[in-house]
């Protein structure tokens, strides 16, 4: 990790960050979609030995090595070698920043 990394709310990002987007690399966030919007969608909450996530079923990710939808992930598939855990679905406001890569490195709080 790079020596002035820390974590930070996804919220909290804006244009100009430079955030990881992967254990060894860094990019910039280009816009933080939705962050100022009261906007309630449809979410995915994601259980895996590393922790959690809450996003969009549209959001992609890597599953079980493969770039795909968060709606196609089921219990037991593999998040960076982390074993999924129980999904469940519910609605909770969305933020999305948008990097220059197209990836984040997200971890849990």
């Amino acid at each position: 990790m790079h020596a002035s990394a820390e974590r930070v709310f996804m919220s909290e990002l804006r244009a100009g960050d430079l955030v990881l987007d992967s254990k060894n690399s860094v990019t910039r966030v280009v816009v933080n979609q939705h962050v100022h919007s009261d906007s309630i969608s449809h979410i995915l909450y994601i259980q895996h030995e590393g922790g959690h996530l809450s996003i969009t079923p549209d959001h992609m990710l890597f599953v079980d090595g493969d770039l795909r939808p968060a709606r196609t992930i089921t219990n037991g598939a593999s998040l960076s070698g982390c074993k999924v855990h129980p999904v469940t679905s519910g609605r909770s406001g969305i933020i999305n920043p948008i990097t220059a890569s197209g990836l984040i490195l997200a971890a849990s709080t």
